[in-house]
C-alpha cells in the first residue's frame, strides 16, 4: 500500500512539475490520495478489530446451547432477519455432547466470538435455511468429532474460527452446495485449512495445511502433507484419478483419510496412525488402489472399503489396530494381497457367495503366520497350526482343529457353512471376537478355549441346531457365549468365567437347552444367563456363582414359557446367593422362577473329558463356598 501512494505521490510531483496550469487539479488529486490513504488505515484497523478473539477467560460461561425451532432464538439478540441476525456471542462452553446444536430453523443467526471445548462437536448446524448462517471468529479446542459441522446448510459463511485438535465438516450432496459456502481464513493447530473446490492436475505439496477438503476435483495430487490431530485429516468428495501419497495423517479425531464417491484414486505410502475412527476409508470410491500404507494403533476398521469394488489393497503393514486391520463390505472383485497383519486382521463382508468368489486374497500374513479364507471346502480337515486367522465360507463338513488364533479380528469366523466341527482350538485375545458364527447352522463347538477377546468369546447367528460344549470363555469384555437367531441349540458343560459382559446372552431363542454349565462372574455386574425375547427354552443343572453381583438375580428373563428347572428330575439351579428354602427368583418381565434350586453345584461330568470338570471344581467353586461360609459365621458372631 505505502509502494502505491509513493508512486501516486511522485506522479503528482510530475505534473505539477510538467504543467504549472493543473495545479489547481494536481492539488486535488493530492488530497483525494491521502484520503484514500487514511480510508484504507481505518478499514484495515475494524478488520483488526473484528479479528480480535477473546480468551476463554474473557468469555461468559454457558451450558451446551440446544436450538431445534425457530422460537430457541428468542433469548438471544436480534430478530432474525439478514438485515438484524440473531446473534450467539461470547461464550465460553465447555461440555459434553455438542456446544452449540442448531437444527431445523430459518432464521439468520451469528455464531462468533465463543469458545467451544465439547466431547462430541464443538458447533453442529444442520439443515438450516439457505443462506442464515453465518460462524466466524471462534475457537473449538479438543471436540472429538469435529470442531465445527455443517450439513444442509447451503450459502453458509464460516470464517476465521481457530481449531485446536479438531477441524471442520461439510457434508453437501451436491457440488453447488459446496460451492455455495464461503469458507476463508480457518486454522488448524497452527495452520491452515483448504477446501479447493473444482481443481484439475493440480498438485498440492507444500506442507501448510492442518486440514484438507477436496470437492469435485479431477487428477489432483496431494503429498507430503503432515495432517494430524484434525477431525478428518484428509477429505475428499466426488472426486476423480485422485493420488495421495506420501502424507503423514495421525492422531485425528475422525479418520486419517477418507474418500467419498472418489474412484480411480490410488493412496500410497501414507502414514496413517492413532486416529480414532479409522485410518483410511474409501466409500464409493471404486477402481482404487490402496497400496504400501502404514497404519499403526487405530480405532475401528483401519483400511475401510465400501461399496468399492474392483479396488486393489496390497502391501499395507497394519499393526496394534483395535478392531479391523482391512475391511472390505459390499467391495467385490477386489485383490487383497500381501497385506501384514500385527495384532489384528481380515474381514470381508459379502451378500452372496458369487460375490466372495469374486476376491483374490494371497499371500498375507497374521502375527507371522498365514491368513487363510476357503470358500467352498467340502468335507476338509484343517489341523496344521500355520494360521493366524481363518475365515471359512460356505463350506460342508469342515474340522477345525488344534489352531492357535490370537490377537487378531476374529481368530475363527465361518460365514453360511454347515455341518462344521470346531474343536480344541485357542482364540483369545482377538480384537472382535474369538470363535464367529454366521448362518452356519448344524455345527458343533467344542473343547475350545476363547479368552481375554473384545465384545465375545464365541458367538452363534442365524447358526441352529448347533451343539456348544466343553470350552472355556473368560475374560471377555463381552459375553462368554452369545446364541441370536439360533433356535434348537445345546449350551453344556462350558466355563465361563469373569467375562465383562453375560456369561451366556440368547436373543430371539426357541427350544434351546443350556445345562451343567459352570457360570462365575466375580466381581461384575452383569447377569449369568440373560434371555431376551425367547422362548420355551431349558435352563437346568448350570452353577452360578456370584454374578450381578448386588442384584437380587443372577438371571434374567424376558422371554416366554422358559423354565429354570429339569422337569423330569424336578431339579434347577444351584444359586449361590440362594437364601436355602423355597424357589429362586429371575429378574425381568417373565416372572420366572427356578422352583428347585439345587443345594450344591451340579455334577459336571462329560464323555469327553470329566475330569477336567471335577478339577475346576475344586479349584473354584469350593474356595468361594469356603469363603462365604466363614463369612456366614463371622456376622453372627
Amino acid at each position: 500500500m505505502e509502494e502505491s501512494i509513493t508512486q501516486n505521490i511522485y506522479s503528482i510531483k510530475s505534473i505539477i512539475k510538467c504543467d504549472l496550469m493543473k495545479k489547481k487539479t494536481t492539488v486535488i488529486l493530492l488530497i483525494l490520495t491521502l484520503s484514500i490513504y487514511a480510508l484504507n488505515i481505518n478499514v484495515q484497523k475494524t478488520a483488526e478489530e473484528n479479528n480480535y478473539r477473546p480468551t476463554s477467560l474473557e468469555l461468559t460461561p454457558h451450558d451446551r446451547i440446544s436450538i431445534t425451532s425457530d422460537s430457541d432464538f428468542l433469548v438471544f439478540p436480534g430478530s432474525g432477519t439478514a438485515e438484524n441476525p440473531y446473534v450467539i456471542e461470547g461464550y465460553n462452553i465447555t461440555t459434553g455432547d455438542e456446544g452449540i446444536y442448531i437444527r431445523g430453523t430459518t432464521k439468520y443467526f451469528i455464531i462468533r466470538n465463543c469458545y467451544v471445548d465439547a466431547r462430541e462437536y464443538g458447533i453442529y448446524i444442520d439443515d438450516v435455511a439457505d443462506g442464515t448462517a453465518t460462524v466466524i471468529n471462534n475457537t473449538c479446542n479438543n471436540n472429538n468429532y469435529y470442531g465445527i459441522s455443517l450439513s444442509s446448510t447451503v450459502r453458509a459463511t464460516v470464517a476465521n474460527n481457530t481449531f485446536t485438535n479438531c477441524g471442520l465438516r461439510i457434508a453437501e450432496d451436491t457440488i453447488d452446495a459446496y460451492l455455495s459456502y464461503t469458507v476463508s481464513n480457518n486454522w488448524v493447530n497452527g495452520k491452515k485449512l483448504g477446501l479447493y473446490i473444482n481443481l484439475d492436475s493440480t498438485i498440492i505439496a507444500e506442507p501448510v495445511y492442518g486440514q484438507l477438503i477436496l470437492v469435485n476435483c479431477t487428477n489432483a495430487t496431494v503429498r507430503d502433507q503432515i495432517l494430524n490431530s484434525a477431525s478428518t485429516g484428509l477429505f475428499l468428495y466426488s472426486c476423480t484419478s485422485s493420488v495421495i501419497i506420501n502424507n503423514t495423517c495421525n492422531n485425528n479425531n475422525w479418520s486419517g483419510i477418507w474418500l467419498w464417491d472418489s474412484c480411480n484414486s490410488t493412496v500410497a505410502n501414507n502414514t496413517c496412525s492413532n486416529n480414532n475412527r479409522g485410518c483410511i476409508y474409501l466409500d464409493y470410491s471404486g477402481s482404487s488402489t490402496v497400496a504400501n500404507n502404514t497404519c499403526s494403533n487405530n480405532n475401528n476398521d483401519v483400511i475401510y472399503l465400501s461399496y468399492s469394488g474392483n479396488s486393489t489393497v496390497a502391501n499395507n503393514t497394519c499393526n496394534n489396530n483395535n478392531d479391523y486391520g482391512i475391511c472390505l463390505y459390499v467391495s467385490s472383485c477386489s485383490t487383497v494381497a500381501n497385506n501384514t497383519f500385527t495384532n489384528c486382521g481380515l474381514r470381508i463382508a459379502e451378500d452372496t457367495i458369487d460375490a466372495y468368489l469374486s476376491y483374490t486374497v494371497s499371500n498375507n500374513w497374521v502375527n507371522g503366520k498365514k491368513l487363510g479364507l476357503y470358500i467352498n471346502l467340502d468335507s476338509t480337515i484343517i489341523a496344521e497350526p500355520v494360521y493366524g486367522q481363518l475365515i471359512l465360507v460356505n463350506c460342508t463338513n469342515v474340522t477345525v482343529r488344534d489352531q492357535i488364533l490370537n490377537n487378531a479380528t476374529v481368530g475363527l469366523s465361518l460365514d453360511r457353512c454347515t455341518s462344521s466341527v470346531i474343536i480344541n482350538n485357542t482364540c483369545s485375545n482377538n480384537n472382535h471376537g474369538g470363535i464367529l458364527f454366521w448362518f452356519s447352522g448344524s455345527s458343533t463347538i467344542v473343547n475350545n478355549t476363547c479368552s481375554n477377546n473384545n465384545y465375545r468369546g464365541i458367538s452363534l447367528e442365524f447358526s441352529g441346531s448347533s451343539t456348544v460344549t466343553n470350552n472355556t470363555c473368560s475374560n471377555n469384555n463381552g459375553e462368554g457365549i452369545r446364541l441370536l437367531h439360533s433356535n434348537f441349540c445345546v449350551l453344556s458343560y462350558n466355563l465361563l468365567q469373569e467375562n465383562e459382559g453375560y456369561g451366556v446372552s440368547l436373543g430371539q431363542i426357541s427350544w434351546g437347552i443350556i445345562e451343567y454349565n459352570l457360570l462365575i462372574l466375580q466381581e461384575n455386574d452383569e447377569y449369568g444367563v440373560y434371555l431376551l425375547y425367547n422362548s420355551d427354552n431349558l435352563i437346568h443343572h448350570n452353577t452360578f456363582v456370584d454374578n450381578n453381583l448386588g442384584g437380587f438375580s443372577q438371571a434374567f428373563d424376558e422371554g416366554s414359557n422358559n423354565l429354570w428347572y429339569d422337569t423330569e428330575t424336578s431339579e434347577g439351579n444351584y444359586w449361590s446367593d440362594w437364601s436355602g428354602t423355597g424357589s429362586y427368583s429371575i429378574a425381568g418381565f417373565a416372572g420366572s422362577e427356578d422352583l428347585y434350586p439345587l443345594d450344591e453345584p451340579a455334577e459336571y461330568s462329560t464323555d469327553e473329558n470329566p475330569l477336567i470338570f471335577m478339577f475346576t471344581l475344586l479349584i473354584l467353586v469350593v474356595p468361594l463356598l469356603l469363603t462365604r461360609i466363614i463369612s456366614k459365621k463371622v456376622k453372627k458372631k
